[in-house]
């Protein structure tokens, strides 16, 4: 159900708290809003039953009073807002500051991707030999069975391990 803005003034209507302006255009809507004229009736039922009740009728307040009040409300409308603008930017401060450290803490424990791969070496045919002696794969420009069998017999101790 919404609420009326003007039903937070029927209160003040009643007890005749209004400025002459404000009491005009309350009255101008009692007259289009029935859920506000209904709560006005409900206002003026529960005093009546105050006073017949023998409860005294509450001081009325001088106009100096509750114009003191009404700059007031002002004031503590203004100072609402100021502390809600404040803690909301607050929290805006607090989300960034966790947001930047979060992001911080990730870049330093994530490092940069190296690919994986060996950078490729052109070997002579007898190097290519000393690493895989079963190779048949001809290199480029040279064949594997130009090999001489005094270059294997270089390379092989050295392969095996056996010292001259």
């Amino acid at each position: 159900m919404d609420v009326c803005e003007f039903s937070m003034m029927l209160g003040r209507f009643h007890d005749d708290e209004l400025s002459p302006d404000q009491r005009r255009r309350v009255q101008l809507h009692l007259r289009e809003c029935p859920p506000c004229a209904t709560e006005l009736e409900q206002i003026q039922a529960m005093s009546q039953a105050l006073r017949a009740s023998g409860l005294a009728a509450a001081p009325k307040a001088s106009q100096q009073f509750l114009a003191r009040l009404e700059t007031l409300a002002d004031q503590v409308e203004d100072t609402a807002v100021l502390r809600f603008v404040t803690r909301l930017t607050a929290a805006a401060a607090a989300i960034l500051l966790a947001a930047t450290l979060q992001w911080s803490f990730h870049q330093m424990n994530v490092t940069p991707a190296q690919p994986n791969v060996a950078t490729p070496i052109a070997l002579a045919p007898d190097e290519k030999m000393v690493i895989d002696p079963d190779s048949n794969v001809p290199t480029p420009g040279n064949d594997v069975s130009s090999v001489t069998e005094t270059q294997l017999d270089g390379i092989l101790p050295a392969v095996s391990g056996d010292r001259p």
